[in-house]
């Protein structure tokens, strides 16, 4: 299966760190920012993804570079390959005042 921006996908989490999760749907790997998993700052835990769990998510890049070219933080230190980036926060609605 391919994505393509503005797809809505459900990622089965595979892996968590403090500033991103990474999951796989269709045999893809997506990459989701901390920033993407709500419009609130702080970060509530209940947005906060657990390795297991679906996280439905839109996609609004694809990652067309090798692992090599793409940011380390994107890559989990290298060792990830990425097939997209998405977020959490653009399937809700941008709370009023809420910073972008």
């Amino acid at each position: 299966m391919s994505v393509a921006v503005g797809d809505i996908v459900t990622l089965n989490v595979t892996k968590v760190a403090g500033y991103a999760c990474w999951g796989e749907s269709g045999g893809q790997t997506g990459f989701v920012h901390c920033y993407e998993w709500s419009w609130d700052r702080p970060i509530p835990d209940s947005d906060v993804p657990m390795i297991g769990e679906p996280l439905t998510a839109r996609v609004f890049q694809l990652i067309d570079r090798s692992r090599d070219e793409v940011s380390l933080d994107v890559t989990y230190g290298g060792t990830i390959e990425v097939d997209f980036a998405a977020s959490v926060k653009l399937l809700r609605p941008k709370p009023e005042g809420a910073d972008d």
